[in-house]
């Protein structure tokens, strides 16, 4: 379990409180923790009793830029406290003010996950202290049932960026929410302030008709819809949406009425299901949501907008969790985070089929570069197809590759083989293979990268979609400037973005292929304490020794 990292007298093995869980747990030191997968049991804590001893855990999620440190996990307790505002805030104390506190949604309550795996039917393996310490199993009503927060459900719903929803103010801070009444099939629906307290909805004991379920009708604020100048998609990870079956886990939200009239304010009804308590409350629960929103025109005043499928998909905060050590040809490292940190993508640029998907985005290193990259997690289709399951191309880790270099081509010494030519090897089929291609590009010869499909027809089922895999490549030495520039020109601790301009991006053409060049920005915010606003900040990346403007080449492979 680690303990062996705690002791201050162990040179050998002692890691500050400043370290980061996953740089333990990708340790090669001889003393190699196990991974433990979904399902495992971790051990027996017994807590109380006539010892006295507590006994706890923590549920940490996934997050970019809160990710946690042995630290954390040290600790006897662990409190989120956040300062009161002052009386008459500014618009910038208040933004930070907030900022603050969402860190509270990098915690799950254990009684609340416990309960959603009640209101989905799923077993959990729980065991109660008895008096020879051996356990007694218990199903996940019962476990809920020793908790405090026993009747607590929880509603978090989160931006793009893995935020409370209005993080950037783009729509008002209230939600509509309606709840199932007795004697009637109509739903009583008021205005609930999501942010009352913290950037996480809390409904304690509310009260429902007797019964193993009941319906929750929610109605999420939109914004500049009079103008069609957005499209909404909504992602639900814990609980099936009701009404729309074929959709299940993930939807596009509708701003036009039945009669095809433009809606107000808010958008469709969204229904979910939660299990009632013994005592008629909604029992402890957890709906986790993600909300997206993506531009579909220039006509947008937000802080921080999305409008195609490049845009404020890698923030500069994903670290690099698995060591600095250099490495061998053929050999990288990967960390990788769950979709919530990446933005809903809409594939609505050079491409027909109007799909909408969440990503995992993840960031790796070679032997002389770093890319960050992001694949399809769950695809929608407005066509009302089902949601579609993508394959895993990649896990967090190291991976050696000296067994692979015997199959490539190419001079060692003068060139090497980095993570995306061996990646397609990693995958269930290695009919993928990377290859270089010269183009004249406004009357210079540019070299592209792109993926090749070197397999029969009839045998095009790879794991990497090259259409939907995106990855944004740096040698090392550009992205120790990239993060340099960052760290000088930005206030730390909000999201930073490394992306293109949209200027010249790519156009269809040369055989069927998109090619096309941009400058390099990295987009963030900046508290404009003058004008007492937050703003959009973008700065272009230059050549440390030119000046000169950074380049990227885009090559997108044939439809």
């Amino acid at each position: 379990m680690g303990y062996h990292y705690s002791d201050s007298n162990d040179i050998d093995n002692f890691k500050p409180d400043t370290e980061f869980v996953e740089t333990i747990v990708f340790l090669n030191d001889g003393l190699q923790l196990p991974l433990v997968k979904a399902g495992c049991q971790l051990g027996k804590f017994i807590g109380g009793g006539g010892t006295g001893t507590p006994a706890g855990f923590q549920i940490i999620l996934d997050r970019v830029g809160y990710e946690p440190t042995l630290g954390w996990v040290r600790s006897e307790d662990d409190v989120v406290a956040v300062n009161n505002l002052t009386a008459n805030p500014t618009a910038v104390q208040t933004f930070q003010h907030w900022h603050e506190k969402e860190q509270i949604l990098t915690y799950l309550d254990p009684a609340a996950l416990y309960g959603c795996a009640q209101a989905n039917g799923h077993k959990i393996k729980v065991y109660q202290n008895d008096a020879d310490d051996s356990g007694t199993k218990m199903d996940a009503s019962s476990a809920v049932s020793l908790f405090h927060n026993k009747n607590c459900c929880y509603i978090d719903i989160r931006n793009d960026f893995n935020y409370s929803f209005n993080y950037y103010s783009q729509y008002v801070n209230s939600l509509e929410l309606g709840f199932e009444q007795s004697g009637t099939e109509d739903f009583l629906v008021s205005s609930v302030d999501y942010y009352a307290n913290w950037p996480l909805l809390r409904l304690l004991e509310k009260s429902v008709p007797a019964g193993s379920k009941s319906r929750i009708l929610m109605k999420l604020p939109i914004h500049d819809v009079a103008g069609y100048n957005a499209r909404y998609f909504l992602r639900s990870y814990t609980h099936k949406f009701l009404e729309k079956a074929e959709w299940t886990f993930f939807q596009e939200l509708n701003y036009l009425d039945s009669a095809g009239a433009v809606r107000k304010d808010f958008c469709e009804e969204v229904f979910v299901e939660a299990w009632v308590s013994d005592d008629d409350f909604l029992g402890a629960n957890y709906f986790s949501l993600k909300y997206g929103k993506v531009q579909v025109s220039e006509l947008n005043d937000d802080i921080i907008s999305r409008r195609n499928q490049y845009d404020l998909v890698f923030p500069l905060d994903m670290k690099n969790l698995i060591g600095d050590d250099i490495l061998d040809d053929g050999d990288f490292k990967v960390s990788l985070y769950s979709s919530e940190n990446a933005p809903i993508v809409l594939k609505n640029f050079l491409d027909i089929s109007n799909e909408y998907y969440t990503q995992y985005i993840g960031i790796a290193r070679d032997k002389y570069n770093t890319t960050f990259f992001s694949f399809p997690d769950r695809i929608g289709y407005e066509s009302g197809r089902r949601l579609k399951f993508p394959f895993g191309i990649i896990q967090q880790g190291k991976y050696d590759n000296s067994a692979f270099l015997e199959e490539f081509e190419y001079t060692s010494g003068t060139e090497s083989l980095g993570f995306l030519e061996v990646l397609p090897k990693r995958t269930l089929d290695s009919a993928l293979v990377l290859k270089k291609v010269a183009k004249d590009f406004k009357g210079q010869l540019e070299e592209f990268l792109y993926y090749l499909n070197t397999a029969p027809a009839q045998d095009n089922k790879f794991a990497i979609d090259a259409k939907k895999f995106h990855a944004l490549t740096l040698s090392n030495e550009e992205y120790d400037t990239v993060m340099a520039l960052a760290a000088s020109d930005f206030d730390q601790g909000y999201k930073i973005f490394l992306q293109p301009t949209s200027g010249d991006m790519p156009t269809r053409n040369f055989d069927g292929f998109a090619i096309g060049q941009s400058d390099l920005k990295l987009q963030g915010i900046e508290f404009n304490t003058t004008d007492d606003k937050v703003q959009s900040k973008e700065v272009l990346v230059e050549d440390t020794v030119t000046q000169e403007k950074s380049e990227l080449n885009f090559y997108v492979n044939k439809t």
